[in-house]
């Protein structure tokens, strides 16, 4: 049985002035987990050392020199990046990334809230790898979050499963469980997917080729389109 681990990059709210909220899902399978786990434990054990050695991947603090990360070199910032994407290149995982455009959904869709759009549109997509892969149900692991956020997304939840979307409702999926992304490594994952969604999109020249990596792990259609499947932009 599959996990999808979730975090996000940016802000939902309306009010901070940001353009994007990106929400990424990394699915992996039942198989693949503890080698996902082995794999992060491994890049954390070579490369955050020192004062880091308690730290969990966080890519915005990481790229920033925030937080944690306040005092390395930006010699050691790109070394860090260099290697937490080669790392995600050697991943078993598949990535599905939302990303919400603040400023056009006020715009034409203002009855619509970014977080509500993005869950539904990650779970859709979720639902849909599980019955294309024949597989009776799937986990969620989610960033905790506020109660707030934590108690939008269950309401996003119920209301999929019990009624659906534009797709059909979720029948698969088991209820999220929220935990703290310091003791998850997939939800570690899932940071590093969606904040180099969230510099892509800003076009960001250092994440151009971290784009590729991360591009090449999402999911596809059967032909082998990405666009609307493992990568979707809304409205």
């Amino acid at each position: 049985m599959p996990v999808m681990y979730v975090d996000d990059s940016g802000s939902p709210s309306f009010a901070d002035h940001t353009e994007y909220f990106v929400l990424s899902g990394v699915i992996v399978r039942d198989e693949h987990i503890r080698k996902l786990q082995r794999t992060v434990f491994e890049y954390k054990q070579s490369n955050f050392i020192g004062n880091l050695v308690d730290s969990e991947i966080h890519t915005h603090d990481i790229y920033s020199s925030k937080n944690d990360f306040g005092s390395i070199s930006l010699d050691t910032k790109t070394d860090l990046l260099d290697k937490l994407y080669e790392m995600v290149a050697k991943t078993d995982c598949i990535g599905i990334l939302i990303i919400i455009d603040k400023n056009k959904l006020q715009s034409e869709k203002p009855a619509k809230l970014p977080l509500d759009m993005a869950w539904s549109l990650l779970l859709e997509r979720y639902d849909m790898f599980l019955r294309e892969n024949r597989m009776t149900s799937g986990h969620i692991k989610a960033d905790t979050g506020p109660n707030k956020t934590r108690d939008a997304i269950l309401r996003t939840y119920n209301r999929l499963t019990n009624h659906g979307m534009g797709y059909q409702r979720l029948t698969r999926i088991t209820q999220p469980v929220f935990a703290d992304s310091a003791g998850v490594y997939g939800i570690q994952m899932a940071d590093a997917f969606a904040y180099c969604a969230l510099k892509h999109r800003t076009t960001s020249d250092q994440f151009v080729r971290y784009w590729e990596t991360v591009r090449a792990k999402l999911l596809k259609s059967s032909s082998g389109v990405v666009r609307g499947y493992g990568y979707k932009e809304y409205p």
